[in-house]
């Protein structure tokens, strides 16, 4: 499930570049409503590389964050928020946070990387 993460930042930014919401933060309501658009193919791929740039932004950030800090850490030896195997599809994932998202309306007004990152941590705990 590894995506070059350039892929997720430029296609992002041309869906999205020009929306007014870009200027500020992104929240739960505003991904729900991205993803909930049947009828706009461009709305729907911004929920998909939304969902699984932060995906990979989170793992890629703490796996960095923790080597700085020790050398000797590995993929095999730190503890993570959310554990995503390798048998798990993007569309898995990505099916998983659109349904966390909508069985959850209260996280609407919350960040929508806070809500992706709730939304993994339930759907993908690490045993």
């Amino acid at each position: 499930m590894r995506i070059p993460a350039c892929l997720f930042v430029f296609s992002f930014l041309a869906v999205l570049g020009c929306s007014p919401s870009w200027a500020t933060s992104l929240d739960g309501k505003e991904l729900h409503k991205y993803c909930s658009a049947q009828e706009s193919p461009g709305a729907k791929a911004a929920c998909i590389y939304y969902i699984l740039g932060v995906a990979e932004g989170l793992h890629l950030g703490f796996m960095e964050g923790a080597k700085s800090l020790d050398s000797r850490i590995t993929e095999t030896t730190v503890r993570r928020s959310f554990c995503v195997s390798e048998d798990v599809s993007w569309s898995q994932l990505v099916s998983s946070v659109i349904d966390y998202l909508s069985q959850h309306p209260e996280h609407w007004d919350t960040e929508a990387v806070f809500v992706v990152e709730a939304a993994l941590i339930s759907g993908f705990p690490c045993d």
